[in-house]
């Protein structure tokens, strides 16, 4: 989501810093799957960041039993949603938010980081390109991606949780965000076919020209 909204707003020729920390009187949020009962404890401290601002941009997300988020959302805010079912339960919440339905991110890739290698430059990253490598024995075509947590509908046995070998961070660099980015490629360049049920790894794996069989989470996020 980072690294395709990034590159986004490059192409648009649109100004932005990263966050930082701190509130500020425009905010964009990169979007995701955060604004659900099960990531409550993970949101609650963006809503008095909110708050304190002008306007308040949320792209592409899902949206799912998050009350405490619709209790603020007013004129201030622009609000797209990337499944329709986000959309129509903020639609029937009657919020003085703008609510749009939209493609999630991920879809807007640049092409440049489906090209050229991946390069480490931590100890981190060398670390995490040798958990995906030693993740797929050389003759495995078929790999299982499945999440290994609190989205999971139930414990599925998996060659790697391939969006939890480095975790985002709300204040991540720029080059923290591209290496992320091209890892997910990486990951699942190491197979001809992906079953998975984390999106933006389908997603990854499409653009990469893999079959791809997905299962759905908690709350439907991946069927709609």
């Amino acid at each position: 989501i980072a690294g395709a909204t990034l590159g986004f707003f490059d192409s648009n020729n649109i100004k932005y810093k990263m966050f930082n920390g701190k509130s500020d009187k425009y905010i964009v949020y990169g979007g995701g799957g955060q604004w659900t009962t099960d990531y409550e404890q993970h949101w609650l401290k963006w809503l008095d960041i909110f708050k304190a601002a002008e306007k308040v941009v949320i792209l592409p997300s899902s949206f799912n039993e998050c009350q405490k988020l619709i209790d603020i959302l007013d004129e201030r805010f622009v609000v797209f949603c990337r499944e329709k079912q986000s959309f129509e339960y903020l639609k029937k919440a009657k919020t003085r938010a703008k609510v749009l339905l939209d493609h999630d991110m991920a879809f807007r890739i640049t092409p440049d980081l489906l090209k050229g290698k991946i390069i480490p430059k931590t100890t981190e990253q060398i670390k995490a390109i040798e958990q995906i490598t030693n993740a797929f024995p050389k003759h495995e075509t078929i790999a299982g991606l499945m999440r290994q947590d609190c989205e999971s509908t139930k414990h599925y046995n998996t060659d790697l949780d391939l969006s939890s070998v480095i975790y985002g961070q709300a204040t991540a660099s720029r080059q923290h965000i591209m290496f992320c980015t091209k890892l997910i490629f990486f990951g699942v360049g190491c197979a001809d076919a992906i079953i998975t049920d984390r999106l933006h790894v389908a997603i990854a794996a499409t653009f990469s020209g893999r079959s791809v069989y997905m299962i759905d989470n908690t709350y439907k996020k991946l069927s709609n």
